[in-house]
């Protein structure tokens, strides 16, 4: 794979030079959702609609993941195996929003939150992000321990 990632406007996934994807991804009406799959790419660009990993997908990034608008969602339904997403660079949310729910994971280098996006983690030990996570110019991050 290896290329650049588009979920465009009209909610079509595409990676590189605009080849539909298929057997990776299930996807309709703006959403992106990888639920068992090993994927790796070199950069994901996401400007509307929704990207999600699930269940016990792990999606290894190896450049950046830039955020204009849509969804990014890490979302575990509990259990032994969680769903990993593995940035080599960093990832970048100008706006649109990050959901990290239950036991779901993110490794990253840098974190940079803009312009109204939104960073959310039920518990900052989700994230590991080795240069640390930044709010610039109006950017909102949540990040709280959820107590039962």
């Amino acid at each position: 794979m290896g290329d650049t990632m588009w979920v465009d406007a009209q909610g079509y996934t595409y990676i590189g030079t605009r080849a539909h994807l298929q057997a990776d991804l299930m996807q309709s009406a703006g959403e992106v959702h990888m639920r068992s799959q090993a994927f790796q790419t070199s950069a994901i660009q996401i400007s509307s609609g929704s990207f999600s990993v699930e269940d016990s997908a792990i999606v290894n990034v190896t450049g950046p993941f830039n955020m204009n608008g849509g969804t990014l969602n890490i979302l575990s339904p509990g259990g032994a195996v969680s769903p990993h997403l593995i940035l080599n660079s960093q990832l970048i949310i100008d706006s649109g929003s990050v959901n990290l729910q239950d036991s779901s994971m993110l490794d990253v280098q840098r974190i940079e939150v803009s312009h109204g996006g939104t960073f959310v983690t039920a518990e900052p030990s989700q994230v590991v992000a080795q240069q640390g996570i930044y709010s610039l110019q109006g950017g909102v991050i949540y990040q709280w321990l959820c107590h039962g």
